[in-house]
């Protein structure tokens, strides 16, 4: 699984077999490991901006957004279970107390929403 180092078996001039390993880490591969830990340690944590661009009126951000239209299809058909269950909850007898309402089987229990490709041809029809 992974690299792994080599490894290489000499005789000597004495006849005796010498094992030698290859090293895991060279000295540039481990700085660059180091410095990617610097780096992400200046990372904020909410917004992903790196300290070296936090500059006081130097560096300067604006919001924007972008809506995606699988999302906002997924968002919808979820508001739409949510209503069937809603109109479910509605039909359960008021004399049933709060506890007993919860016991109730809700047509949404266990439900799972995946989102699956179609082709036009599935679209369309």
């Amino acid at each position: 699984m992974g690299w792994e180092p080599k490894r290489y078996t000499v005789t000597d001039e004495d006849g005796a077999q010498v094992t030698t390993t290859e090293v895991e880490w060279e000295d540039y591969e481990r700085d660059k490991m180091l410095a990617l830990d610097l780096h992400d340690e200046a990372v904020c944590d909410g917004c992903g901006v790196h300290t070296s661009r936090m500059r006081k009126d130097v560096d300067f951000y604006t919001f924007t957004d972008a809506q995606c239209p699988t999302c906002a299809g997924a968002d919808m058909y979820q508001r739409h279970l949510a209503a069937k269950d809603n109109g479910h909850e509605k039909t359960l007898p008021d004399s049933l107390d709060e506890n007993a309402k919860a016991g109730v089987p809700r047509p949404g229990d266990g439900r799972k929403v995946y989102i699956k490709a179609q082709t036009a041809a599935e679209a369309s029809g």
